[in-house]
């Protein structure tokens, strides 16, 4: 078991709510493990794959600025 609650970097978890391999369950779980590391916590719509190949990239310009906010070009 990897302990997740001595991680320290900054962590956004964007959670399809159709997943069946990661589910929102086992997310919340890291979220409340992770605590103040967490930095964003999203429910979308889909599976596991949706955030590759899904219809609906709408959530990716959330990420671009969690990306800018943490790492500036």
């Amino acid at each position: 078991m990897i302990p997740i609650g001595d991680i320290r970097v900054p962590t956004a978890l964007f959670v399809g709510i159709e997943d069946t391999l990661a589910d929102v369950e086992d997310a919340r779980w890291i979220e409340a493990t992770m605590g103040d590391t967490i930095i964003a916590f999203e429910l979308n719509p889909g599976g596991h794959m949706s955030f590759m190949y899904g219809k609906d990239m709408s959530y990716w310009s959330k990420v671009m600025a969690i990306f800018n906010e943490y790492q500036p070009v």
